[in-house]
């Protein structure tokens, strides 16, 4: 079945259609301009979807993080002298959610999809159901940066920690999928050793250092007469407490190995 057959099977029979978001533009809608999702060349057609049917907040900032993102749709309206197809992410959302989310069950590995990427968080959707993942859950130690992780339009595997198909629930995590860390620290990094490490973020409230193997610890900043930390510098680290609970390493700094700045 080529595209243009879908979709008028996708407006008769309510079939779920799929593409990647490639651009915005406004149209009047109820005499009300609107934002809308396009997606321009969908076999000669261009789907609209108004911001009201895309199942995010209606600004025109949170559709534009939403452009390379591939997502599901239900054609409502086909205009065909035109060549345009009005269409609703919402629609097909709601059918995948009571058709497929509730096949699934805590601790299944799953495959969703990235729709946006935050400051903290990395914004899926799996069957029907958008969900946020928490830096704390995509990975061990210091993250600087999401977008190393994922990018818009990505599918990335993930653990369902928690769903409730009923009242739309759904936690995931990307963390759990990898081992922890803390195992390699206490069989390398016994407390109180000293090992080499660089700096990879400077915060009021400490420094963060990354040792070989991807440990990444935390360290208070020292009272030192002219520390001035740079983002690169190598320093000698004593390994002061490691909290398996909350799966954290922290430990203080000895001496500047080497500089960044000379």
């Amino acid at each position: 079945m080529n595209k243009g057959t879908e979709i008028f099977a996708s407006k008769h029979s309510k079939k779920i259609l799929t593409a990647h978001i490639t651009g915005i533009e406004e149209r009047s809608f109820n005499e009300k301009p609107t934002d809308c999702a396009i997606i321009q060349d969908f076999d000669g057609y261009k789907i609209i979807l108004p911001s009201f049917v895309m199942n995010v907040r209606e600004d025109r900032s949170v559709l534009r993080s939403l452009v390379g993102s591939e997502i599901d749709f239900i054609v409502v309206g086909i205009q065909e002298d035109e060549k345009i197809a009005v269409a609703s992410r919402l629609a097909a959302m709601e059918i995948k959610r009571k058709a497929d989310l509730i096949k699934h069950e805590a601790s299944e590995t799953i495959s969703c999809r990235v729709v946006a990427i935050g400051a903290s968080d990395i914004v899926v959707e799996f069957m029907g159901l958008e969900t946020k993942i928490n830096k704390k859950e995509v990975d061990y130690g210091y993250i600087k940066d999401l977008r190393k992780y994922a990018q818009v339009g990505d599918r990335i595997q993930a653990k369902i920690l928690e769903i409730d198909a009923e009242n739309q629930i759904l936690q995931l995590s990307m963390k759990a999928l990898k081992p922890s860390p803390i195992e390699i620290v206490e069989k390398n990094y016994p407390k109180n050793s000293e090992h080499a490490g660089k700096i990879v973020n400077i915060e009021n409230f400490g420094i963060f250092i990354e040792l070989q193997q991807g440990i990444v610890i935390l360290c208070p900043p020292p009272n030192w007469a002219n520390f001035n930390p740079n983002i690169g510098d190598t320093y000698l680290v004593r390994i002061k407490r490691i909290d398996r609970e909350r799966e954290r390493v922290s430990g203080t700094l000895v001496r500047l190995i080497k500089t960044t700045t000379i």
